[in-house]
């Protein structure tokens, strides 16, 4: 490959261009090789001249232009090649770009394009353009025009309902119908009846399996120990409690003693990051639990027990999350098992 270098000299006699030289050029290399001697140079306008030198790419040259003419400034004017031309750019760009393997090029592919979406664009189907052979309605259950004009989002029932029909059965339904209707079943096993968990107290139903559900604790997620303890008095030792559940240990006390089965009791934390926790006590342990001859209408409850819910860190720091009562109401039927 070639290139072009482009030279311009100025001339100047008493500050002003001079014209009408004829000036030659001597060409030199970085290295000193001598490329041009005595070449002619070509007038532009108002004392500038020009050469142009066809040479390898990537030289860097060194030009010189003479002239005899006595009343000029200085008679000899050096350049340095500063813009290189390549003898190949010599036809379009669009021209030289590949051809793809179907015989595209920039051109075919600009045809293509031409009128083609942009972002922004409505689209649109034309109509019928989708047919049943492209769409099978039964199988994928779209949203359908129905004849009436109501679209349909729900598929129809084994015994032949639609919503339309659902809502025609429920009209008329109220809540106190429902419970004035003649036969009525508890679906709930009594035994695992929730506990009554009003503000920060609970009530106990002996001998039922005792689930307490706490929530909005607060973010226990750092924990490392979690408690759930009921005392008769706040004087009492741990291991004095009428209750003691560690998350991982279990139930480790009852009624002021070591408890062996330590799976009757447990913690469960259902959501740490906004704490709420779920504590279970099989009925084995709540059938022993004490009730008093404080008489409350037919309700005995055991006085003045209270619990709490504390957590431990890695860092040392106890927080205790929740406290209140805790409360067991009376039995009639002793059996557990």
């Amino acid at each position: 490959m070639a290139t072009i270098y482009e030279f311009g000299f100025f001339f100047v006699a008493s500050k002003v261009g001079k014209t009408g030289l004829s000036p030659t050029v001597d060409i030199t290399d970085i290295d000193g090789n001598v490329l041009v001697t005595a070449g002619n140079a070509t007038e532009i306008v108002r004392g500038t001249y020009k050469y142009s030198y066809m040479g390898a790419d990537g030289l860097t040259l060194f030009a010189v232009a003479m002239t005899a003419d006595a009343t000029v400034d200085a008679q000899h004017v050096p350049a340095m090649a500063v813009k290189q031309i390549s003898t190949n750019l010599d036809a379009a760009i669009s021209s030289r770009a590949a051809t793809g393997a179907d015989g595209d090029t920039l051109e075919t592919l600009s045809d293509q394009l031409d009128g083609a979406a942009v972002p922004g664009d409505l689209m649109g189907l034309a109509n019928d353009a989708i047919t049943a052979g492209k769409f099978d309605e039964a199988t994928a259950y779209p949203v359908i025009l129905a004849d009436t004009g109501v679209s349909k989002i729900a598929r129809v029932g084994a015994d032949g309902d639609t919503l339309e029909t659902l809502s025609d059965q429920l009209d008329g339904v109220t809540p106190a119908m429902m419970w004035a209707y003649v036969t009525r079943t508890l679906t709930q096993a009594g035994v695992s009846v929730i506990a009554a968990v009003s503000g920060s107290d609970i009530t106990a139903q002996r001998g039922d399996t005792l689930i307490i559900n706490l929530t909005g604790l607060g973010n226990i997620a750092a924990r490392t120990k979690l408690w759930f303890t009921v005392k008769l008095a706040y004087a009492d030792l741990d291991s004095e409690a009428i209750i003691g559940i560690e998350e991982t240990a279990g139930l480790t006390v009852f009624n002021a003693a070591a408890y062996a089965t330590t799976t009757d009791g447990t913690i469960l934390v259902t959501d740490p990051v906004t704490g709420a926790v779920t504590i279970t006590i099989k009925p084995a342990v709540t059938k022993d639990m004490a009730i008093a001859p404080n008489i409350s209408g037919d309700v005995q409850l055991y006085p003045s027990l209270k619990y709490d819910m504390q957590f431990l860190t890695a860092a040392g720091a106890v927080t205790t999350l929740t406290t209140g009562t805790f409360q067991v109401s009376g039995d009639v039927t002793r059996a557990v098992a």
